[in-house]
């Protein structure tokens, strides 16, 4: 008899999702799906505009999706609504779980407890909806209950802070962290088993006391590992979901800090992924392009001199690194893109901090000073030695069943 699995999360999954995390939970739910006991039945949200790339049923796989409105003056009425909510750091979600969210997966949960389900086992991903545990709980008490973080939360937090240069905001941001902190290791040791992104993490949370069964798992990343790079001109690539902040952001940064400095002008930076926000076309010019969401991302990789990642936010393991070192193309990254990546410096990518630094590293690739041969190799045999999630699928597979 086929046991059942409650799997909850922030965002649907579908095989054209266009961030990280949605690639992450696309990928295991539906390996978990088709490769398992387990009959696999999912709650969670989608923004409107999502609604046609769906594809849950096309699996097979049972769910429930509270839409969010997020078109139109209704859509941006809710959008503030959802946004002010997470002002508010004295509530029971510290501000991180907006209130559509936690209003959607009240109703869902509601439902289909009217249908009499009960389940085996319970998958929460993303921190937002570990928050809600004690709200889950009620409907199921006693199920063994699974967390995915796609990133430690709070580190994003602290970072954000001291990101801050208002001083309010600031304040601001470090009773937030504190408070998220708080809870996420809270929540963390009541679960029956934690699952993490990258060694890092784990180290993280262990040293900061958490005291939990923790699971590491590669997490899922387009592989270019047999795709050679193919320079087709002096292009640097910016890639990620746009209408993040730590994304645009970053572009941002570039855009300001670095540019400028480099005097080849056929040297060009392009922005790709899905939804920009709507700042950065006041930078668009002949050097600087925003081509949005491309559908083929292997081929502006391979063609291009460069991809670069001057990450100011954020946390957990990046995939946009995964896959550009996969395609064997120079990568210039801080120490918050690297991450999570046993990568050596200048062997199979450059660590670059500071405008000038980043700089150096494309002026070399400009005059062909770099062998690009030995840096694709090096790249590529890192990610073949390191990053296997078909074989952490299964390990999972195996630790669902001991549940």
């Amino acid at each position: 008899m086929s046991k059942k699995l409650l799997w909850i999360s922030l965002m649907a999954p579908y095989d054209r999702v266009g961030h990280a995390g949605g690639k992450v939970e696309n990928y295991y739910l539906k390996y978990v799906h088709a490769n398992s006991d387990y009959d696999v039945t999912l709650l969670t949200l989608c923004k409107d505009y999502e609604l046609t790339n769906l594809d849950l049923d096309k699996y097979g796989i049972e769910n429930k999706i509270y839409v969010r409105i997020w078109r139109g003056v209704y859509g941006y009425i809710r959008r503030s609504i959802a946004w002010l909510s997470k002002l508010n750091i004295c509530n029971r979600y510290a501000g991180l779980t907006p209130c559509d969210v936690s209003h959607g997966i009240k109703t869902l949960l509601q439902e289909l407890s009217q249908e009499d389900y009960v389940p085996d086992c319970i998958v929460l991903q993303w921190t937002e909806i570990l928050f809600m545990l004690p709200d889950i709980q009620k409907y199921y008490p006693e199920i063994p209950v699974i967390a995915v973080e796609e990133d430690v939360t709070y580190l994003g937090q602290l970072r954000r802070k001291n990101n801050s240069t208002n001083w309010l905001k600031r304040k601001f941001s470090e009773v937030k962290y504190e408070k998220v902190k708080s809870l996420e290791l809270n929540y963390l040791s009541q679960v029956n088993l934690v699952v993490l992104n990258n060694q890092k993490d784990y180290n993280l949370v262990v040293n900061d006391g958490l005291q939990a069964n923790i699971y590491v798992w590669t997490v899922y990343f387009q592989s270019y590992i047999d795709k050679m790079p193919q320079r087709t001109g002096k292009n640097i690539v910016f890639y990620g979901a746009m209408f993040r902040e730590e994304n645009w952001k970053s572009a941002e940064w570039f855009i300001l800090h670095v540019m400028p400095l480099i005097e080849d002008r056929e040297v060009k930076f392009v922005i790709i992924g899905s939804n920009p926000n709507k700042k950065l076309y006041q930078y668009e010019n002949e050097r600087i392009q925003i081509k949005g969401f491309v559908e083929d991302i292997s081929s502006e990789l391979a063609n291009a001199m460069c991809m670069v990642a001057p990450l100011v936010l954020g946390a957990g393991i990046k995939v946009k690194i995964l896959e550009a070192l996969s395609c064997g193309i120079p990568v210039l990254t801080n120490a918050i893109g690297i991450e999570g990546i046993p990568a050596v410096d200048k062997e199979s990518y450059f660590h670059c901090e500071k405008p000038e630094e980043y700089v150096e590293v494309i002026t070399q690739l400009v005059n062909d000073e770099i062998d690009l041969q030995v840096l694709a190799t090096n790249a590529k045999s890192l990610i073949r030695e390191n990053f296997n999630y078909e074989k952490d699928a299964m390990e999972f597979v195996d630790l669902l069943n001991q549940m």
